[in-house]
Formats: structure tokens, sequence, C-alpha cells
């Protein structure tokens, strides 16, 4: 081993399981760190839920009224996480029930025209009903419901008395 370019070159072939594991290794770490570091909070969790088939037009339309009635109660520094679930498809009513579970749904909109999906939900004691009166005229073809286990409890209910006042 006579230069510095051999000496680089035989201490890689001898260690490139360790300079290959240590490169992963490190890739790992940074790429956590990002994830951890863009995670946003959500302040409420809203998931509209429905069995019939709604065009996406729609799905759009009930989306943003929710999203600006809720952010004309709470204001507009609370950061909203909204999502439709078609319950006639069977992946997005297992993804709902996860969710539940696992605590990461606030609230519930059902359109009202879906009485035996509410009163399924209901007695399952997946979700609580809160109020049907009282909501905003965009607001009116849907009951409202929260999720029996919430994170955001307080936030929930802080809408609610808004509503009620």
């Amino acid at each position: 081993m006579e230069t510095k370019k051999e000496k680089f070159f035989y201490l890689s072939y001898v260690f490139k399981e360790w300079l290959i594991g240590g490169i992963v290794l490190l890739f790992i770490i940074i790429m956590f760190t990002i994830s951890i570091l863009n995670t946003s909070e959500y302040s409420l969790t809203v998931r509209i839920i429905s069995e019939d088939l709604i065009q996406s037009q729609e799905k759009i339309q009930y989306i943003s009224s929710i999203e600006n009635f809720i952010y004309n109660e709470l204001g507009e520094e609370n950061v909203i996480d909204i999502d439709f679930s078609d319950f006639s498809q069977q992946i997005d009513s297992q993804t709902f029930m996860l969710q539940i579970a696992a605590e990461e749904i606030d609230m519930v909109f059902i359109p009202k025209s879906e009485s035996n999906l509410i009163v399924d939900l209901v007695n399952e004691d997946i979700i609580i009903p809160l109020i049907s009166e009282n909501l905003d005229q965009s607001m009116d073809f849907f009951d409202v419901f929260m999720a029996v286990n919430t994170q955001n409890e307080e936030k929930v209910l802080e809408l609610i008395r808004r509503l009620e006042s």
C-alpha cells in the first residue's frame, strides 16, 4: 500500500458492509427526523360518512361547507382534517372503524337521509349524537356526532356551545 488512494480502496473493500450499514442507518435516522418535524397536529378531525354513492362534485361541496362552518365558529387558526368515508366500500368502513378505535376522529357528519347508518353507529356506541338544530343553513342536511373516544373533546364541545348560544 503505497498511496492514500490504494489505502482508501483497501479499507473500503474490507469494511464495505459497515460502510453500507452506516449509510443506511444515517438515511433512516434522517428520514425519521424529517417525518417527525413535518407532522402537522390537527385541531379537529372530521369525517363525513355515507352509504349512498355520492358524486365527487357533491363530496367537494360537503367538505367545503363543513370546513367553512367550522372555521366560522372556531376561527381560521384551527387546522382541520376533513375526509369522506363511503360506507358502501368495505375498505372505507374498516378504515373509519380503525380510526375511531385509534381515537383519531373527533366529529362525524352524516346526511340526515341515512337514518339506518346513524342508528347502527349510535347503537354500537361508536358515535354520540350532538345536535341537529341550530345549524347553519348550509349544514341543514347533516346530523352532527362526536366520536366516543376523541382526543379533542374540548374543541368539539366548544363548537357545540357556540352553536347552541
